[in-house]
């Protein structure tokens, strides 16, 4: 992760910490903007501003931050000449200002504003908003920080990971320009004590080198222990320190509660959530419900990661053969039929159904037999992507009859679509009990970072893709299967029928140590449906597609 000493410098001299370095004052401002921002800080020195331009042109040394409240060219020009290591823009601005603000960023110089608003406290920590409003109400609705900002700037990890932060929970609101490729870093490092919200967060497709999915994944990051969070003041600041009760909830709140639970009935029947937490105050009902599924939330995340650990059990199978599957990748095409790519999964410890290829319905027959009955049938095709939709999967077939009858109409349907696909053959495949189907794989970035997603299969239970930027430690492949479990509607099961966390965090661990090994040839890995089972039997992939770089000599 970048870092950068001058934005530090200036945290610092914000904080009023340490002496600035030789050579550097501190803070030069103009008066208008001063009357604009909540500063403390020493050594400033404020002039008119019209004379802010003249003034940084005249003075020799470079300044660690520069507060005005309009952008003029001359001061652009002053700046440029001395860069400071902050340049905050109070005011308002035109059209003309932002574009002048605009390209001063891109030259690398960190700006904040405009409509900047800016607080120095006495707590600990950092509060970050969209606005100056949305600040305000952080401010009222959390506990006293060291320093609180609006709008959110993209270089806001620099100061973060500043040893004046390092120790304390920031809170507040992260908007789409400063999610970037880092924050999953600063995640783990973390280990999560945060109430960041990624706010204009975008649906994005899982294609390969798709442009938002860094975007998107680093969202989701910040949400893993959570969930998506309603973006309100008051939401926030229960989420990491909820004030406690002292005494019981009144009945008017607790009629609240109940209206909050009809209103939003899919977070209300979540088990927890028909009663308010007896310890926690409830100022504000609605903002306390939706705080407290958060909670719950963090609460279930951090219990499985705090659940004991069976070492005849870990999450990686010790007796994959990750480099066979390298030479299956190396013999096949760009797009692995699904066959091939189930000989991938299967080595890399990817439980998958057993299958064999028929290229007769004799032969299909003779698979049945063997695999036992009853049998799923469908066309092995790389021109075939939706074979459900099109009707070419056939489930239940229980007698020979049955498969003799399914492998005419399957190549019948076939020989009538009119894309005349190829057909390399008639797959015989084991039918697994019912479960919980899901949609997981992998998908390379715009950038080439692998990124992991999983979700509901079905249009009756349909979730946001939950993703997350490789590689993935235990840690990461544990807590992005908590989220996509979490993520689904699932009706309130029993406790020892529930779809298995771990089981689905060995598929995640397995998939990111096969694309590991594989370098940046698997581009991607889609498993749909990726059938959850129960805790004992884990998961077992029904179907996949696999998508690899084109051959190139030395591969």
């Amino acid at each position: 992760m970048a870092r950068s000493a001058g934005l530090e410098d200036a945290l610092a001299s914000l904080l009023d910490e340490r002496p600035s370095r030789r050579g550097r004052r501190r803070l030069l401002a103009s008066e208008q903007a001063l009357s604009l921002l909540d500063l403390r800080a020493a050594a400033t020195t404020s002039v008119d501003e019209k004379q802010l331009a003249k003034h940084l042109s005249d003075d020799g040394d470079p300044w660690l931050i520069v507060a005005t409240s309009r952008l003029s060219a001359g001061l652009v020009r002053a700046v440029r000449r001395a860069p400071p290591s902050l340049l905050i823009v109070a005011g308002d601005a035109s059209a003309a200002e932002r574009e002048r603000l605009d390209a001063l960023s891109s030259e690398g110089v960190p700006t904040l504003g405009p409509n900047a608003a800016l607080h120095v406290g006495e707590g600990e920590g950092l509060r970050c908003a969209g606005n100056p409003d949305e600040l305000a109400g952080l401010l009222r609705s959390t506990p006293p920080c060291k320093i609180a900002l609006a709008p959110t700037p993209a270089w806001l990890l620099s100061w973060l990971d500043a040893p004046a932060l390092s120790d304390a929970p920031p809170i507040g609101y992260v908007t789409r320009d400063g999610l970037n490729a880092d924050w999953p870093r600063w995640v783990r490092d973390r280990e999560d004590d945060h109430a960041l919200v990624p706010l204009g967060v975008e649906q994005v497709e899982l294609t390969p080198f798709e442009p938002a999915l860094e975007r998107v994944a680093a969202a989701h990051a910040l949400e893993r222990l959570t969930g998506p969070v309603f973006p309100a003041p008051r939401v926030l600041g229960l989420i990491l320190d909820p004030p406690p009760s002292t005494h019981a909830p009144s009945n008017e709140d607790l009629s609240m509660w109940h209206q909050a639970r009809r209103a939003l009935p899919l977070t209300g029947g979540v088990a927890g959530m028909s009663q308010p937490e007896h310890d926690v105050a409830l100022a504000v009902p609605t903002a306390a419900f939706l705080a407290q599924r958060a909670r719950l939330r963090r609460r279930v995340a951090l219990d499985s990661l705090a659940a004991p650990q069976d070492p005849n059990d870990p999450l990686l199978d010790a007796d994959c053969d990750l480099d066979r599957c390298v030479e299956v990748l190396a013999a096949c095409g760009e797009a692995l039929s699904e066959h091939e790519g189930k000989v991938v999964l299967r080595r890399a410890g990817i439980q998958c159904t057993r299958q064999a290829v028929a290229a007769s319905a004799s032969g299909a027959v003779q698979f049945a037999d063997k695999i036992g009955y009853p049998v799923v049938l469908k066309p092995v095709s790389p021109d075939l992507r939706r074979k459900k939709d099109a009707g070419l999967v056939l489930l239940d077939l229980v007698n020979a009859a049955a498969v003799r009858r399914g492998h005419a109409n399957i190549l019948a349907t076939v020989r009538a679509l009119p894309t005349r696909p190829r057909v390399d053959g008639v797959m015989v495949a084991e039918q697994v009990p019912a479960g919980l189907d899901l949609r997981c794989g992998m998908t390379r970035s715009a950038a080439g970072v692998p990124i992991f997603f999983g979700h509901a299969q079905t249009q009756e239970m349909y979730s946001e893709p939950v993703l997350a930027a490789g590689p993935l430690s235990d840690r990461d492949a544990l807590l992005l299967a908590n989220s996509v479990i979490t993520s689904l509607r699932l009706p309130q099961l029993r406790r020892d029928s529930d779809p298995s966390v771990r089981a689905l965090a060995k598929f995640f661990a397995r998939l990111d140590a096969l694309v590991a090994h594989s370098g940046r040839r698997i581009t991607h890995v889609e498993v749909a449906p990726l059938r959850l089972l129960d805790a004992e039997r884990g998961f077992i992939a029904l179907d996949a597609r696999i998508e690899q770089e084109p051959h190139v000599d030395g591969l």
